[in-house]
C-alpha cells in the first residue's frame, strides 16, 4: 500500500525512479515527465517539475551515473 508523501524520503524517491528508469526508459523510447509523474503519484508522491528535474540530474551525477533518456518537457 502507498505510503503518504511525507512518508518517503528524498532517498526513496530517487530509488524509486532509478528503477522505473532501469525499467521505462531507452534511447528509442524516452520517457516523459508526465509519465514519470503518473508513476510517483502510484506511491502517492507529487512532486514539482523543478524538483524532478533536480533528481533526475541527480541520478545523471557522478554520485550515480546513470545515463537516462527522458522529455524534458513538462505538459
Amino acid at each position: 500500500m502507498p505510503r503518504s508523501k511525507s512518508e518517503y524520503s528524498q532517498g526513496e524517491r530517487w530509488f524509486l525512479l532509478y528503477q522505473y528508469f532501469i525499467k521505462n526508459s531507452n534511447k528509442e523510447t524516452p520517457v516523459t515527465l508526465d509519465d514519470i509523474s503518473a508513476h510517483l503519484l502510484n506511491y502517492n508522491i507529487e512532486v514539482h517539475p523543478n524538483t524532478l528535474r533536480a533528481d533526475i540530474a541527480t541520478l545523471q551525477s557522478d554520485i550515480f551515473g546513470l545515463t537516462i533518456e527522458y522529455d524534458r518537457r513538462y505538459n
